[in-house]
């Protein structure tokens, strides 16, 4: 009894004993591993309390600390960890986990360059080979049946020291409330945290971990982008990047083959936004959102049901070496290339992966609202801005398998004009087609781009467009373009403000412009009202001036860009060519003198004006400086100038308007005159041959001390009048083109000046057919050396010099006598001789030569004597000058007396000429007739009788 006592007390004692052990043990159990914790779990923790419960298998610490190498700083804690396990099912190799509950989780993960704070635990926890080979099939799979998982109230914190960022999630929770080796249902697993205050991350995971089949339901509210800041600095030059995100995202697939899974939902950024470093917003968003129908990443099929973006904003500026967007984010920095271009092995194994599949896209919706793009340029003197706003885009079903999407956009131009362009393209050949229309696109917003190139003061004009562009995207420059291009009220103005060219319309139908094949082809070609001032001096023209034509490095790059261009032949074609209401308003200063002349109501008009015709003919029609009309056709190889035909009609040209040149070339004022003119020109390989019919009515010209060439102008135009007062030429022009100093201007020039110096050299022909006489009746009167008044042809002609005098008013006749006295003396001394053989003899001396020569002979013997010298011994005793002197005077008297008879009006002189004059030498008698204006002088000895 005593013994059985015994044992019995001894094992209650002994039960006591374990049962006090189990009880103490946990404290020794939590000194030892605070203790050893570093061998233990390679870094100093602290415990604050340990329960352990042998009969339930519940686990509970409280307090727990693990800290960072320097065993102060903490690096994860926790408030509570309770664990119920049933450790009785180990013995049947099943792990059951009644409830797992942990709260008051804190992990401070710190990373420097590419070490995490975790590091060193990672390198304590490398497991050592096996060196004990396992058959696989002797292995028995260990069962779990988890239940009440549960994480409460956790904080991670991630500090980024590279880019000094700390990122928290605060308040981390989930629940999952069963796991099983072998269950049938999906777990489900609820998480929730917040990122800061009012950003928070829901999610819903349905997971079967015997075949890995999962769905998860992930929700995010107001995740703040700035969130990202630090992240995105390195990439971009950033002062700001701003915007929450919402999403509500499924993402369905098997743990075991992640890749495959599947993803759909809804993602949205509200207020977005990105500021550079000077803090100029540079791209924003107030909504941009998207519903995904299915992201299949590993089968490389993408498919969006809706994309929209609400009041996108760009802000892009550029500058003479790059533009913003490549600055803020770096896109010329080389050294990131290099970076990037690093071969990251699971990155190329994931890009091998998805690339092996064709790539499909697609998105059912895209909606683009009150966009705008603010545009700035400093590569030009002044600073350029333009402003596209209210921007509107549509397309629905894009997609890469579609044989056509279809894009539309409307948008403002500067907060003025309109551009609304409807866009089809194949998304696999990238084939395209548009249609541009563009409503009020005012020029003068492009002035800086210009003044590069022209000195001016305003460029305007407001253009229309209903276009259509058909290429490829990927060779764009290749497109080609058609459609109608209109420019309104068009205007450019000098530095000085003067406008030089304008139009009221210009339009263009085009056909079909090419500029890789350098073919342009346009339907038709209108300008309405164009303006042009063209002002010329003697070095240059304003167009010269203000485009820079002079400069030497305008012209090389002119010359290299048509080298660029011209790889393919030149083709174009202008169906029809149309200029109405054209005005070129003409100014110079060559003489010194402003000149300015006034070309309106210009016509131009021209069918098939092709580059490979043969010929084409154009027709032009113009008033002159408000009075006169020109009618012009030119016939024009357009590719060989060397052959060509030229008509003009010229009526009612007022011939004063051109009276500076006339007074500074020729030394005459224009006072008044109508011109017509009418040429038919031929040039045939480079010869020019031009028949020019002149009519000239009622001119009047004054002669001035002026001119480089002191040319008879007056007098010429005198001559050539008709009886109507009218002047008619005709004056061929010729040429050689061919010859590089042959101009034409000089060629029309001397035609003009030889028929003046040829129309004052002869006035006799031109006054002969006045009144219709021989011309030789008209430049002389011959007398014989002993007349003393005019004979029954001396009056003839002297009545036609009196019919010419009356009939041309105006006409100076100066009657010049010369005459060789010395012969004029012979003739008197004969004639004296002569009479008195005629008075002796009764015989007439000069019906009987040789009576009178053997009268001479037998008065002079014995001196043998020529008949001459004979009669000039016998008249020695006469004073012949004096009968000469006589006789002459007396032809005048006479002559002017006839000449008075006939008209007392007369203004017709008889005058001696200068008796220095060498034509006197061996003349008879005679009356030279010289024609003059009345008002001009001749260089005469002035005996008017």
């Amino acid at each position: 009894m005593f013994s059985k006592n015994k044992m019995i007390i001894g094992g209650l004692v002994f039960l006591i004993l374990i049962i006090a052990v189990l009880i103490l043990s946990p404290y020794g159990i939590k000194n030892y591993v605070i203790k050893n914790s570093k061998s233990l779990v390679g870094r100093q923790v602290d415990v604050g309390k340990l329960n352990l419960n042998y009969f339930t298998g519940t686990l509970k610490l409280i307090d727990f600390k693990m800290f960072e190498n320097d065993s102060t700083t903490e690096f994860i804690t926790f408030d509570t960890l309770i664990i119920d396990t049933e450790p009785y099912k180990y013995i049947s190799n099943k792990i059951v986990i009644e409830k797992f509950f942990l709260s008051g989780l804190n992990v401070n993960t710190i990373q420097k360059d590419s070490v995490f704070n975790f590091n060193d635990l990672l390198e304590f926890y490398k497991s050592e080979p096996d060196t004990i080979q396992t058959k696989e099939e002797d292995i028995e799979p260990i069962k779990y049946y988890l239940n009440n998982l549960e994480l409460k109230g956790a904080n991670l914190i991630y500090n980024d020291k590279n880019i000094d960022q700390i990122t928290t999630i605060k308040d981390f929770s989930f629940f999952i409330p069963f796991i099983g080796w072998n269950q049938k249902e999906k777990t489900n697993a609820d998480l929730k945290f917040s990122l800061n205050e009012d950003s928070t991350l829901n999610t819903k995971i349905n997971i079967n971990p015997v075949d890995g089949e999962f769905d998860s339901d992930i929700t995010i509210d107001n995740l703040h982008l700035n969130s990202f800041y630090n992240y995105i600095a390195p990439y971009a030059e950033i002062n700001s990047f701003e915007g929450q995100l919402n999403s509500q995202i499924k993402i369905e697939g098997n743990i075991y083959d992640a890749l495959k899974s599947i993803v759909s939902g809804n993602i949205s950024i509200t207020d977005f936004e990105i500021t550079d470093t000077s803090n100029k917003k540079i791209i924003a968003a107030k909504n941009i959102g998207t519903q995904l129908q299915k992201i299949d990443y590993f089968n490389n099929s993408y498919t969006i049901d809706s994309l929209y973006i609400n009041e996108p904003y760009t802000y892009f500026e550029i500058d003479t070496i790059s533009n913003n967007f490549s600055t803020v984010f770096k896109l010329n920095d080389t050294t990131k290339v290099e970076k990037t271009a690093t071969p990251n092995i699971a990155s190329d194994t994931i890009q091998q992966t998805s690339e092996e599949k064709e790539l499909y896209y697609a998105i059912h919706h895209v909606n683009i609202s009150n966009g705008l793009i603010d545009f700035s340029d400093n590569s030009t003197s002044e600073e350029f801005n333009y402003l596209l706003s209210e921007i509107q885009i549509n397309s629905d079903s894009i997609s890469n398998n579609s044989e056509l999407v279809h894009i539309n956009s409307n948008l403002i131009l500067n907060e003025k004009g309109k551009l609304n362009a409807v866009l089809n393209v194949n998304p696999s050949t990238l084939k395209f087609d548009s249609d541009l229309n563009i409503d009020n696109l005012y020029l003068d917003t492009f002035y800086n781009y210009i003044t590069p190139f022209a000195e001016i003061n305003s460029f305007k004009g407001q253009v229309n467009t209903k276009i259509k562009i058909k290429g490829n995207f990927n060779d764009a420059i290749k497109s080609t373009v058609s459609g109608n291009v209109s420019v309104n009220n068009f205007e450019m103005t000098d530095t000085s403000n003067k406008k030089f060219i304008g139009a009221k319309n210009i339009g263009a139908q085009l056909q079909n412009i090419d500029y890789t094949n350098n073919l342009y082809k346009l339907k038709s070609l209108s300008i309405n009202e164009p303006y042009t001032y063209f002002q010329l001096d003697s070095i240059t023209n304003n167009f010269s001036k203000i485009f820079k034509l002079d400069e030497t490095s305008n012209t090389e790059a002119i010359e290299n860009n048509q080298k660029n261009t011209t790889e393919n032949e030149l083709y174009y074609a202008i169906n029809k060519l149309n200029v109405t209401k054209g005005v070129l308003d003409y100014s110079d200063n060559l003489t010194g003198e402003k000149f300015d002349y006034y070309l309106s109501d210009i016509e131009i008009d021209t069918d098939s004006i092709y580059s490979n015709s043969d010929l084409v003919n154009i027709y032009s029609n113009m008033r002159l400086n408000k009075r006169g009309k020109l009618n012009a056709k030119l016939s024009l190889n357009p590719t060989d100038f060397n052959n060509a035909e030229i008509a003009i009609t010229v009526e009612r040209f007022l011939l004063s308007d051109i009276n500076i040149y006339s007074r500074y070339y020729m030394g005459h004022d224009i006072l008044e005159g109508d011109f017509f003119y009418n040429t038919k020109t031929n040039i045939i390989d480079g010869n020019l041959v031009s028949e020019n019919k002149l009519l000239v009515k009622n001119a009047a010209v004054s002669s001035t001390s002026k001119g480089l060439n002191k040319l008879p102008l007056k007098f010429a135009l005198f001559l050539l009048k008709d009886k109507n007062g009218d002047v008619e030429l005709d004056v061929p022009v010729r040429g050689d083109l061919n010859d590089p100093s042959v101009n034409i201007g000089k060629i029309v020039w001397t035609t003009f000046k030889n028929l003046i110096l040829k129309t004052v050299a002869s006035p006799v022909n031109f006054l002969a057919d006045f009144i219709g006489v021989d011309p030789k009746e008209l430049e002389e009167i011959e007398f014989s050396y002993t007349d003393t008044i005019p004979s029954l042809k001396n009056q003839q002609q002297l009545d036609k010099l009196i019919d010419l005098e009356n009939k041309k008013k105006g006409l100076k006749i100066e009657l010049l006598h010369f005459v060789d006295l010395n012969l004029q003396k012979e003739a008197v001394a004969l004639k004296t001789i002569g009479t008195q053989f005629n008075a002796e003899t009764q015989k007439d001396y000069t019906k009987n030569k040789n009576q009178f020569e053997e009268y001479l002979i037998a008065k002079t013997a014995p001196d043998t004597l020529s008949l001459k010298d004979a009669v000039l011994k016998l008249s020695a005793n006469t004073n012949l000058d004096s009968i000469v002197t006589t006789n002459n005077t007396k032809l005048l008297k006479n002559t002017k007396a006839y000449l008075i008879e006939q008209n007392p009006f007369t203004k017709i002189k008889v005058l001696t000429a200068d008796p220095r004059e060498p034509e006197h030498v061996g003349s008879e008698s005679k009356f030279n007739i010289k024609y003059n204006l009345l008002e001009d002088r001749i260089n005469t000895k002035r005996d008017s009788i």
